[in-house]
């Protein structure tokens, strides 16, 4: 199970990220290939030289030990600085151009030259190597000379003597300065050339589309790895767990995703409950953990305060839609929308700006007749309709001073004698003060946070917030994303433009 969570992170945090990684493959694989564009051609010749010592089997050989010593000496200036005189170039230039190699295994020593032309490149290799086995072939033709110079020194010294043992010796002299002078005569060196360099028809450096190819997908490398980084850093709450840890709050719910809601279309995101959709479903399960936890003190749930640590976490749509589904439930419900200096909850019941909690609080009308019925599940409302909104359209810059207010008292406690339940729509608790001092007239703080929109330190600023006005929180709503791939299903979505406040 721990794995399975592991690999649906896994897969989390690339779906998050997916435009990143691309980002980053792309900008890897281009470097690459442009780079690749960027260099000169580089075409490479070999010419392949055969080690083939004379006499092997009368003088064994150590060929890995000769071939060694063959490849270190293919390279000296005595043997590039030929092959440089006869190409007219200087012999810097042929020795940069110029590498060779042997294995233990094959008796073969290839010296590789790499030009800017194909041409340039084979000439070179063949210069180079047939430079080599000239030299070698003059070295040893070198030593068979010595030897016939001392062979015929040591008949010298035997000339005139008659007795048997210097005869026979200078018989056996005669032999071997014989067999040299033929050796001599017949000399072809131990290295033969078996496979002359000729000029490549492409280049073998660069490789613009294989470089591509690696880039991209050292970049789809890179960038998830910078993705997980990423994420490891990135102080946002992305799963229940987390929200739970940081709020230390039970998990009441989480909201499903309603997209047409994610574009501003607000009544979508109002669930019908007439049906078993996710979103309707999702809060007749929140409205009963919600009574659970509440269930050893029933009037302690009479006012329920609905807010968030910051602004843009769906805190109005769920307002508007636990007021619907206590509603549903045949609850006689009030709707507050107490967030004056942004409402929005009317907009979730399809309504205008409606004047009303002002009004209220200011002595110009009365609770019943400033409370509207709104429609649910989208029949109109009637003398029936047990959700009745008290709605708000004039922004106040100090909303708190109205709700410190006795009209404020007085207007609760009418409500609590006409309505079963009362949900008031606050403001986030760390934008404004006045949202603290709703949460102490209510009976009950519900928490709304969105996943992968409200960070750790904003839940630790907001328990402090709440310890100090000395305020418990009953639990948090989760809203969530639409990533199946984190296990939480679905959420809102809903961006800072979204919800405003």
């Amino acid at each position: 199970m721990a794995e399975d969570l592991d690999f649906r992170h896994f897969l989390g945090t690339l779906r998050r990220n997916v435009v990143f990684v691309i980002l980053t493959a792309l900008l890897v694989g281009g470097a690459a290939f442009l780079t690749s564009k960027l260099q000169t051609p580089k075409y490479r010749a070999t010419e392949t030289l055969l080690f083939a010592p004379a006499d092997s089997n009368v003088n064994p050989v150590d060929h890995a030990r000769a071939i060694s010593t063959l490849t270190a000496l293919a390279k000296t200036e005595r043997v590039l600085g030929s092959a440089a005189q006869n190409l007219g170039i200087p012999t810097a230039e042929l020795e940069k151009a110029i590498s060779v190699s042997g294995t233990d295994t094959e008796d073969l020593i290839k010296i590789n030259a790499v030009a800017n032309r194909g041409t340039t490149a084979a000439s070179y290799a063949r210069a180079a190597g047939r430079s080599f086995v000239a030299w070698r072939k003059s070295i040893q033709n070198d030593l068979i000379r010595a030897r016939i110079t001392s062979l015929q020194d040591q008949l010298t010294q035997l000339s005139g003597r008659t007795s048997p043992s210097a005869v026979a010796a200078a018989g056996d002299l005669r032999t071997q300065l014989a067999e040299a002078e033929a050796e001599l005569a017949n000399s072809s060196g131990d290295l033969r050339e078996v496979a002359p360099a000729t000029a490549p028809d492409s280049p073998y450096t660069p490789h613009p589309l294989r470089n591509l190819a690696i880039g991209l997908l050292a970049g789809l490398l890179l960038g998830a790895g910078l993705a997980f980084v990423r994420e490891r850093l990135d102080r946002r709450l992305r799963s229940l767990e987390q929200i739970e840890q940081a709020y230390g709050l039970p998990m009441l719910g989480v909201v499903p995703f309603v997209r047409a809601a994610s574009r501003g279309q607000r009544p979508a995101a109002l669930a019908n409950f007439d049906s078993t959709s996710a979103l309707a479903d999702s809060f007749r399960n929140i409205r009963t953990n919600l009574q659970l936890v509440t269930l050893d003190e029933p009037d302690r749930a009479r006012v329920i305060v609905v807010s968030s640590a910051v602004p843009g976490e769906g805190k109005s749509a769920v307002a508007a839609n636990l007021a619907a589904a206590l509603a549903s439930s045949g609850q006689n419900v009030l709707a507050v929308s107490a967030d004056l200096r942004s409402p929005t909850l009317h907009e979730y019941f399809g309504r205008r700006h409606d004047d009303g909690l002002i009004q209220v609080l200011a002595g110009e009308r009365q609770l019943e007749d400033a409370a509207r019925f709104v429609s649910m599940n989208g029949a109109s409302p009637t003398s029936h309709t047990t959700l009745a909104l008290l709605g708000s359209a004039e922004r106040v810059f100090d909303p708190a001073v109205l709700f410190q207010s006795k009209a404020m008292q007085n207007l609760l406690d009418e409500a609590r004698s006409q309505y079963e339940f009362i949900i008031i729509d606050a403001p986030p608790l760390l934008a404004a003060a006045d949202a603290t001092v709703l949460a102490q007239r209510g009976d009950t703080l519900l928490l709304v946070a969105r996943l992968g929109g409200v960070t750790r330190q904003d839940a630790s600023r907001t328990l402090r917030v709440l310890s100090l006005a000395e305020i418990s929180a009953s639990g948090v709503v989760a809203i969530g994303h639409p990533d199946p791939d984190d296990g939480y299903g679905y959420g809102y979505g809903y961006g800072r433009t979204s919800e405003s406040h």
